[in-house]
């Protein structure tokens, strides 16, 4: 599978990121790239500061140093007393729409229709019509075999069902980049399946995805690489076989060791 590198299609690129809550250092300088139509998985115990990466990467938290790049754009970067500055906020809103979130409960209003939660984005954000905003969404419902619940609303859908529509409307944006955290966290092992195979189709098609998860299966047959992350560093990383089958670290080691035991 093609590495991950420094290369001209990098269409993200992450530097010396770091985060603190508090006293806390969630993130203790992650760096990587991602180039465009790579798919990278970040796995790791829980509390390894994965989710608080991706949501600094989707603006959803503030990093306090270092710096991120999506599209060839700076969205943050460091000055020379070492504080984060990010670009200015139409830049910012711009960057933002670069990037879809699939979130690990679903995040769906309950108000609306199947339907009306894929097309109100495009709607509201990028102002297409009533009209075009739900031909579109039906054509995203139908790719993932949703058409016939797109009147239906979240309560009466499955847990992989509504899942398969959060994608749906990640995906209405046309994002260049797809984000997932724990897209299959919620979900019991029938329906983690259902999310998996869409993940597995739209890698096919060439997605650029993110994808924090703890399916260590769908992270080796999927991914072109993988980050091992622990305390809020990046202890291991390379392509799914040097990870997973050539692993160098002992704590990588022992953290695939306790799933492979369960």
């Amino acid at each position: 599978m093609r590495r991950v590198s420094d290369s001209y299609d990098n269409i993200l690129v992450v530097r010396d990121v770091r985060k603190r809550f508090g006293t806390l250092e969630v993130l203790k300088g992650i760096s990587f790239t991602l180039a465009e139509g790579g798919i990278l998985a970040i796995i790791g115990p829980s509390g390894s500061g994965k989710s608080t990466l991706l949501r600094g990467i989707c603006q959803l938290e503030r990093i306090d140093a270092g710096q991120i790049n999506i599209c060839g754009q700076i969205l943050v970067d460091t000055d020379a007393t070492g504080r984060a500055v990010y670009a200015p906020p139409a830049v910012q809103k711009a960057l933002q729409l670069k990037l879809g979130m699939v979130f690990q409960n679903f995040n769906l209003f309950p108000h609306l229709s199947i339907l009306e939660n894929v097309s109100e984005a495009p709607r509201q954000v990028l102002k297409r019509d009533r009209k075009t905003a739900q031909k579109d969404a039906l054509a995203l419902l139908q790719k993932l075999g949703l058409a016939d619940k797109a009147h239906a609303y979240p309560f009466q859908l499955s847990g992989g069902q509504q899942q398969r529509v959060s994608i749906a409307r990640a995906l209405a944006l046309n994002p260049a980049i797809l984000c997932f955290d724990e897209p299959t966290s919620a979900l019991d092992p029938e329906l983690t399946g259902e999310v998996l195979n869409v993940m597995r189709d739209l890698a096919k098609e060439n997605m650029t995805m993110l994808v924090v998860t703890h399916e260590m299966r769908f992270a080796a047959e999927v991914a072109d690489h993988v980050i091992f992350m622990d305390q809020g560093q990046v202890i291991e990383a390379g392509t799914p076989d040097e990870v997973f089958r050539h692993t160098n670290e002992a704590r990588t080691k022992q953290f695939l060791r306790k799933i492979a035991d369960g």
